[in-house]
């Protein structure tokens, strides 16, 4: 874990120490004010909620579709959210990540990862970068109609530094 130098508060330029007007602490490792610097642990990464639109996308029925999301931002992927409307008509696949298979346990109901499930799946999918592609393989199991899948993936991202 990184650290980082505090400085206590100093009187600034008034009284001639060496604080400028922004309150930077002097370049040596003693204070303006004679005290030796406190160490303090840096702070935690700030991330803020991302999300990453599959779009939609016509799925005949008894059939299945790999569908294509591209990221535009830096994020870890943590949930899949389906809504609940077709969450019952399709079932995942597979979910790759660039051309790595990043999560493949046979075929799972679209279901545990509808909008109102009760505890929602996390999924252990690596970070993904701007550019990077991310696949999902669904199959629209209904016997009668063609359904239109729409998804997406819930992280974290960091935030941005202004």
């Amino acid at each position: 874990m990184a650290n980082v130098m505090v400085y206590p508060p100093g009187p600034g330029l008034a009284r001639g120490y060496d604080y400028n007007y922004f309150g930077v602490p002097p370049q040596s490792p003693q204070s303006a004010l004679g005290y030796s610097p406190l160490v303090a642990p840096a702070p935690a990464a700030v991330t803020i909620p991302a999300g990453l639109p599959f779009g939609r996308h016509k799925v005949k029925k008894r059939h299945s579709k790999t569908v294509v999301a591209r990221a535009q931002v830096p994020f870890q992927p943590s949930f899949l959210v389906i809504p609940d409307d077709i969450a019952d008509k399709f079932v995942i696949e597979e979910i790759r990540v660039g051309q790595r298979v990043a999560w493949t346990h046979g075929s799972i109901p679209a279901a545990v990862f509808s909008e109102k499930a009760f505890n929602p799946f996390p999924l252990a999918l690596p970070p993904v970068i701007p550019g990077m592609h991310i696949y999902m393989r669904v199959k629209n199991i209904s016997c009668h109609h063609s359904h239109h899948f729409r998804a997406a993936l819930s992280g974290a991202a960091p935030a941005p530094c202004y």
